[in-house]
């Protein structure tokens, strides 16, 4: 990303970015609610698992952004930390 972007313009590149992810894909594209747990997760996370970042940091990481920079579809449950895709009836 090159800086100098607006909110609007950095908050619309991060989703992109993000939806390129497999594991928001799966979330995004869901036609009903999804609960996605780290445990459903973990093989694709550790995979990146490098540079001091624990499966559980990535997770974490994850789940935040999404549900930040994604909040009309996707919310934390903080319960038992899982992303899950908002119903239809919040849209």
């Amino acid at each position: 990303m090159q800086p100098g972007y607006t909110e609007a313009e950095f908050r619309h590149e991060i989703r992109f970015l993000l939806a390129e992810l497999p594991l928001a894909t799966a979330i995004l594209n869901a036609t009903e609610d999804t609960i996605l747990t780290q445990a459903d997760a973990w093989s694709q996370i550790e995979y990146f698992a490098i540079n001091g970042f624990t499966p559980s940091d990535l997770w974490n990481a994850f789940v935040e952004w999404m549900a930040y920079f994604y909040s009309d579809l996707v919310m934390k449950q903080h319960i038992s930390e899982v992303a899950l895709r908002r119903a239809r009836i919040l849209r």
